[in-house]
C-alpha cells in the first residue's frame, strides 16, 4: 500500500523509522486514520553515484502545488551481492540512521519488441544478476509481455533462485500457467511433477553462460512467441500501431497493479524498443520489416502530426510506475548490430521516452548487458525516505502529485512523482490480488487483521508415487468469536510451505463463502475449519497459514515450523497426535481447490484424520478443563503387533510448557485401536488433563517399541482455562 496506516502521528514515525523492518508486519486492512506518505528520492553525482551524506534541511517536498512540512529523512541501504548492506553513512549525515531493505527488483522481458538474439542476450543478463548482482534476500519478480498473449507474470516476488532461473528460461509457457495462478505466483509445481529443467553441466552457482547456444536459449520459448516477433516486423502503420497500444496497455496495467506491494522497486524493461515514428507519428514511411528506410534516406518527425493518443497511453503507463513507487530502467538488448527492423534510432527514441516519462533512465545498445545492470544495482544501493502527513483523503482512489527539491547543486535526484489513495479492496484485480499474497507470504511477520488458531499435522505418505514425501494436514480455525469480530463473508485460505531460502516447497488455496446459510449458521454458532493437505519431502520448513476476506482485503496469517521426518526410513514411525472436536465441531470444509485435488485424484496420499475410515476433524486450539476427557488420535507405523492386533509398544505422555519443561505425566487410557498387516496402527485414547494455571501446553507422546529400537515423539498443544 502507498498510505501507511498508523494510530497517532507518534506511531507513524516509529514505523517508518523502521522502514523495510516493520512494513511487513503491519496488518493489512482498509481502515484510513491518521496517514504518512513516503517518498523514496535517489540522489546522485556527476558519475552516477549515489550521495549518501544529505542532510534534511536540504529536502523540499510539495503534494499538489503546496509545501509539506516534513516529518524526517531516512537514509536506507539495500544489500548488495555477498554483503548485507553497502556502507552506511557518517551518523552526523542524517537525523536517523540508515536502515537496510529489501530491494525488489522487476525484470520484464519484452516478447513482442524484441529479436532472438536480444531475448537470449537479455535473460543471460538478467540470469547473472539474480546470481552474482544482487542481494540474496532481494526478492525478484518476472514478467512477460507477449502481443499474443498479454502480460503475463511469470513469477512472482521471490528468493527463490531455482524458481527464478525457471522463470527466465521458459517465460512462462502455457503449460504452467494455471499452477503459477493457483498459488499467486509463487509455486510452480508440484512435487511430483517432472524435474526442473537445467542446463547439462551448470550448477545453481554457475558463472558461465545461462544456455550454452541459441538453439538451447530458445528451446523453452513458445513456438507462437518466436512466431509473432517475426510478424510483428511485417505489419502496416495501423496494425503497429494497435499493438504498440496494446503494449502500453499492458505495461499500465502493470503499474497499476505493483501500487499493492509496498516499499521501493527497482523495474528493468529488457526490450528491443518499437519505431516511434510508427508508434508516436500519423504520417511515417512503413519499415516493412526489411531493415527500415531506404539506404540514404533519413526520417523527419516534424513532417508528421503527433499521434496524441499513443504518446499520452505511454506517459500515463510510465507515471503509473513512478506513483507505484518504483525507479524504471530500458534496456535496449538489440546490440551493435540489431537485425532487420526499424533503424536503431527510433527503436532507441521509443525506449528513451519511456524512460524519460517514468523519470528513470535509458541504456542504449550494447552487446554486454553486465554493465548496465551493474550500474542499476549502484545507484539503488542506497536513497533516501522523506515522510510527511498528507491532507485528508478519501480513500477513492485520486491522484495526489509530489514534487521534490533539494538545495545542493551539483547533484541529480530522481523520486516518485505522486501517489494513488488506497482503493477498496473488492476494486483489485485478479493480478493485485497476486501480488497481494505474495507480499504476505514474503513479509515474514505476524498479520492480526483476523486472528485466527493453526497446527499442522504429519504423516506418511502412501508406499506407492508418494513413499519419498512426508504429508501435512493444516488445518485452519476460527471460533465463533473470531468469526464474529471479523464479520466474513467470503474468504481465500492458503497455506506455502517454505525452505530456509525462500522456496516455495507446496501450497494449497482454498475459497470458502460463509455467507451461505448452512455453512454461515453453523460456523456462527460452533466455528469454523479448514484442512487441506501439503506433499514435502524429509526437511525443516516454515508453513504460512493466511486468511483474507475477499471483501475487505482485511488479513490474518500465522507461521508454523515444521520438521517432516523420513517416515520412509526402517522402524517405528508416529503421525502426529491430534485432539478431536466433540460435538458439533462447528463447519469444517476439507480443501480441494488448490494443488491437491489435481495431485492426488490417482494416487490420494493417507488422510490422517482417519479413524475406521471415517473422516475426524481435529481440534485446533483445545481449552481443557482439569480432569475432563477428551479423545486424542494416535497413529503408529512399522510397529510389532501381538495376536489380537494390538501394538507391541511402551506409550508415555508428558505435559510441558512452551519450553518444554516437564510438569506432569497425567494418566490415559486406551478406548479403541485398529491395526492393519502392514504393521499400521490406529489408536483412539482418552486424555483428562491435571490441574494447571491458565496458559499453553503440550502433550508429548513418546513411543518406543519392544525391541528398545529409537523412541519416537510427537507433540500436540492446547490450553488449560
Amino acid at each position: 500500500m502507498v498510505m501507511k496506516r498508523v494510530v497517532g502521528l507518534v506511531c507513524a514515525m516509529a514505523l517508518i523509522v523502521a522502514a523495510g523492518n516493520a512494513e511487513a508486519d503491519r496488518p493489512v486492512t482498509e481502515e484510513s486514520r491518521v496517514s504518512a506518505v513516503e517518498v523514496p528520492v535517489y540522489v546522485l553525482d556527476r558519475d552516477g553515484n549515489p550521495v549518501t551524506d544529505m542532510r534534511p534541511e536540504e529536502f523540499t517536498v510539495f503534494e499538489d502545488g503546496k509545501k509539506q512540512t516534513v516529518l524526517f529523512v531516512q537514509p536506507v541501504t539495500t544489500g548488495q551481492a555477498g554483503s548485507a548492506t553497502v556502507e552506511a553513512p557518517k551518523p552526523s549525515a542524517a537525523a536517523l540512521p540508515p536502515v537496510t531493505e529489501q530491494r525488489r527488483l522487476v525484470l520484464i522481458f519484452d516478447l513482442t519488441f524484441n529479436s532472438l538474439d536480444g531475448l537470449k542476450r537479455a535473460r543471460d543478463a538478467a540470469w547473472r544478476l539474480v546470481t552474482t548482482q544482487r542481494a540474496a534476500s532481494d526478492p525478484v519478480a518476472v514478467f512477460a509481455v507477449s502481443r499474443t498473449t498479454g502480460l503475463t507474470m511469470c513469477t512472482n516476488f521471490t528468493t527463490d533462485v531455482e524458481q527464478i532461473r525457471e522463470a527466465i528460461a521458459d517465460l512462462r509457457s502455457k503449460e504452467s500457467a494455471h499452477v503459477m495462478a493457483e498459488s499467486a505466483g509463487l509455486s510452480r509445481e508440484g512435487p511430483a511433477s517432472k524435474p526442473r529443467w537445467k542446463r547439462p553441466g551448470a550448477g545453481l552457482g554457475s558463472e558461465g553462460d545461462f544456455f550454452s547456444g541459441l538453439e538451447e536459449s530458445l528451446e523453452n520459448l513458445p513456438e507462437e512467441v518466436i512466431d509473432h516477433l517475426e510478424a510483428v516486423a511485417r505489419f502496416d502503420r495501423f496494425t503497429y500501431k494497435t499493438t504498440v497500444r496494446d503494449y502500453l496497455g499492458d505495461l499500465q496495467s502493470l503499474a497499476r497493479s505493483l501500487n499493492v506491494m509496498p516499499g521501493r522497486k527497482v523495474v528493468v524493461l529488457l526490450s528491443g524498443g518499437f519505431d516511434s515514428h510508427q508508434a508516436f507519428f500519423n504520417k511515417s514511411p512503413s519499415f516493412g520489416g526489411a531493415g527500415g528506410l531506404p539506404a540514404g534516406e533519413t526520417a523527419d518527425p516534424t513532417a508528421g502530426q503527433i499521434e496524441s493518443q499513443v504518446m499520452d497511453l505511454a506517459s500515463a503507463a510510465m507515471s503509473f510506475f513512478s506513483s507505484s513507487d518504483c525507479r524504471f530502467y530500458s534496456v535496449e538488448t538489440g546490440g551493435l548490430e540489431a537485425p532487420g527492423g526499424p533503424p536503431p534510432a527510433r527503436r532507441e527514441d521509443s525506449l528513451a521516452f519511456l524512460a524519460s516519462e517514468s523519470g528513470g533512465e535509458f541504456f542504449r545498445n550494447a552487446n554486454d548487458l553486465t554493465k548496465p545492470f551493474e550500474q542499476i544495482m549502484r545507484e539503488t544501493q542506497h536513497y533516501y525516505v522523506l515522510a510527511y502527513t498528507p491532507p485528508a483523503t478519501k480513500g477513492t482512489g485520486a491522484f495526489h502529485k509530489i514534487k521534490v527539491e533539494v538545495s545542493r547543486p551539483s547533484i541529480s535526484i530522481s523520486y516518485r512523482k505522486g501517489y494513488y489513495e488506497d482503493k477498496p479492496f473488492n476494486e483489485f484485480t485478479a493480478f493485485e490480488k497476486d501480488l497481494h499474497v505474495a507480499q504476505i507470504v514474503n513479509s515474514g511477520g505476524g498479520m492480526e487483521g483476523i486472528l485466527f488458531d493453526g497446527q499442522a499435522f504429519l504423516y506418511p505418505g502412501r508406499p506407492d508415487a508418494w513413499k519419498e514425501f512426508g504429508g501435512i494436514l493444516a488445518q485452519i480455525s476460527l471460533s465463533k468469536d473470531q468469526i464474529a469480530e471479523s464479520k466474513l463473508g467470503k474468504v481465500d485460505l492458503y497455506g506455502f510451505a517454505m525452505k530456509s531460502d525462500g522456496e516455495v516447497a507446496d501450497f494449497f488455496h482454498g475459497l470458502v463463502d460463509m455467507t451461505k446459510v448452512d455453512l454461515g449458521e453453523k460456523a456462527a454458532q460452533s466455528g469454523f475449519s479448514y484442512s487441506d493437505v501439503l506433499m514435502l519431502r524429509p526437511g525443516s520448513y516454515r508453513l504460512r497459514l493466511v486468511v483474507r476476506d475477499l471483501a475487505t482485503g482485511t488479513t490474518g496469517a500465522r507461521d508454523l515450523s515444521v520438521s517432516v521426518p523420513d517416515f520412509g526410513a526402517a522402524g517405528l514411525q508416529m503421525a502426529s497426535p491430534c485432539f478431536l472436536s466433540i460435538g458439533s465441531g462447528g463447519a469444517h470444509v476439507r480443501g480441494g481447490t488448490g494443488s491437491g485435488s489435481a495431485r492426488f485424484k490417482e494416487s490420494p496420499p493417507e488422510y490422517p484424520l482417519t479413524f475406521q475410515n471415517k473422516e475426524l476433524v481435529a481440534d485446533t486450539s483445545p481449552v481443557l478443563a482439569a480432569s475432563a476427557e477428551r479423545p486424542l488420535l494416535v497413529k503408529l507405523y512399522h510397529v510389532d503387533l501381538d495376536a489380537t492386533g494390538k501394538p507391541k509398544a511402551r506409550i508415555s505422555w508428558r505435559v510441558t510448557d512452551a519450553s518444554g519443561k516437564e510438569l506432569a505425566e497425567p494418566p490415559y487410557k486406551l478406548i479403541q485401536y485398529q491395526s492393519q498387516p502392514d504393521g499400521s496402527a490406529e489408536l483412539l485414547f482418552s486424555f483428562a488433563p491435571p490441574q494447571l494455571p491458565a496458559g499453553n501446553y503440550l502433550l508429548r507422546v513418546t513411543v518406543m517399541d519392544d525391541h528398545g529400537g529409537p523412541a519416537v515423539s510427537e507433540s500436540v498443544g492446547f490450553r488449560a482455562p
